[in-house]
């Protein structure tokens, strides 16, 4: 079972531009999502206001002796060891051969491991299982993502004996992106129901807002596009059984599920699409309206819109 998930992006990220009501939204919200402890810095504490749980945030200073009381843990650019606080101690890993090197801090009970980038290109789950046998079980792996693999790694390391986790919503700043590790963990059935992943559209409109920032069409969970299907056969397999393409429903993380009509359409998506606009579909001229489907949607090199599918339809005497 995971003891504790912590979410970094608000110490990331230059929030300068944002406005209040946004950052205590994007704060409030990471929690629903299954986050139990937020990272932020003195600046961000600030401007939370009422909304600050001290109890669930870290608190991220550029000196320990700029350390306020009351909050839950606290971390530091220049620690300070004549301040009594309960500090998290960052140490950077940068690739497996300076694991054994972790060996001085085995009664830290404060330890979180940053980098490890390359884990997965060696053999992960001994250097896992050998961090948990010579470390205090409160240490929390926050893997860096210059090979592509930090939320693996870290659903790897929650997945097969819990433990403590770090990471940033989208992956801000180069780490594990939560919101990939946190559905990873609820589609595993190792793993039960953690926090309302339907948020996600919202905490992403959110994080473009704070950061300036727009999350790619296609990045994994979060991307607009990635429910957005238009080959036929997909579309065949999908409206008879979504779980053949889709590793989880779209209504999982807030999503709706789309069927693009253009060039690769078939005849399934093109009767969905003309019934969704409350159409009766004709059999006689279905052929020859996804002929002009093809032919249309390769001529204005897009897909078209339902619009579009309804007047050809009604051109070709499908409908």
């Amino acid at each position: 079972m995971i003891t504790r998930l912590t979410d970094l992006t608000l110490r990331c990220l230059d929030v300068s531009s944002a406005s209040d009501e946004a950052l205590r939204e994007f704060y409030t919200l990471l929690f629903a999502i299954g986050v139990d402890l937020v990272e932020v810095n003195t600046e961000v504490a600030r401007r939370l206001g009422e909304v600050l749980n001290p109890s669930r945030t870290v608190l991220h200073l550029r000196r320990a002796s700029e350390a306020l009381p009351g909050y839950v843990r606290y971390s530091c650019s220049v620690p300070d060891p004549g301040v009594s606080l309960p500090f998290v101690r960052e140490i950077r890993v940068n690739d497996i051969r300076e694991i054994g090197l972790l060996t001085r801090c085995q009664e830290d009970t404060s330890l979180r491991i940053v980098g490890l980038d390359d884990l997965f290109l060696q053999d992960f789950r001994r250097a896992f299982a050998r961090l948990r046998r010579e470390l205090h079980p409160s240490t929390e792996l926050c893997p860096t993502n210059a090979c592509g693999c930090a939320s693996a790694l870290l659903t790897e390391w929650l997945i097969k004996d819990g433990g403590n986790g770090a990471g940033t919503f989208a992956g801000t700043g180069g780490f594990a992106a939560l919101e990939e590790t946190l559905l990873a963990l609820r589609i595993t059935r190792k793993y039960q129901k953690r926090g309302d992943l339907s948020v996600l559209p919202r905490l992403k409109a959110l994080y473009e807002q704070i950061s300036g920032q727009r999350v790619p069409s296609d990045k994994a969970v979060l991307g607009s596009g990635i429910f957005a299907v238009e080959s036929g056969v997909h579309v065949d397999g999908i409206l008879k059984n979504a779980s053949i393409y889709e590793p989880y429903p779209p209504e999982l993380v807030g999503a709706q599920r789309t069927i693009t009509i253009g060039k690769y359409s078939g005849r399934a998506g093109i009767l969905y699409v003309l019934k969704q606009q409350g159409l009766s579909p004709k059999e006689e001229g279905l052929d020859a309206l996804i002929c002009a489907v093809h032919r249309e949607s390769t001529l204005f090199h897009r897909g078209l819109t339902a619009d579009e599918l309804v007047s050809l339809a009604k051109e070709e005497g499908a409908v």
